[in-house]
């Protein structure tokens, strides 16, 4: 879950089982850590994000803004996670 370092950025298509034509050539920037992931056009396309789901891998959401949506995955991460209190006691 998170953002992924740059040599672990992952073709989109890489990750379909099945070939899917129509699908934009997409790079995985950031996971949800439940196999959806983050994704921006690859060059030379236009800059645009998507939000790739992969139980729909052939419908990826276009046009979103990455970085609202980054920051609603990292709440939603970060709300789930244990605090820290227990060690600086």
């Amino acid at each position: 879950m998170g953002p992924s370092r740059f040599e672990d950025f992952v073709s989109i298509k890489d990750l379909c089982d099945e070939d899917y034509p129509a699908l934009p050539d997409m790079v995985g920037v950031f996971s949800s850590g439940a196999g959806d992931y983050l994704s921006l056009a690859e060059p030379p396309a236009e800059v645009e994000a998507f939000i790739w789901w992969h139980e729909e891998p052939d419908v990826p959401t276009r046009n979103i803004d990455l970085w609202d949506v980054m920051d609603s995955w990292m709440s939603i991460f970060l709300e789930n996670s244990d605090s820290n209190d227990s060690i600086l006691v």
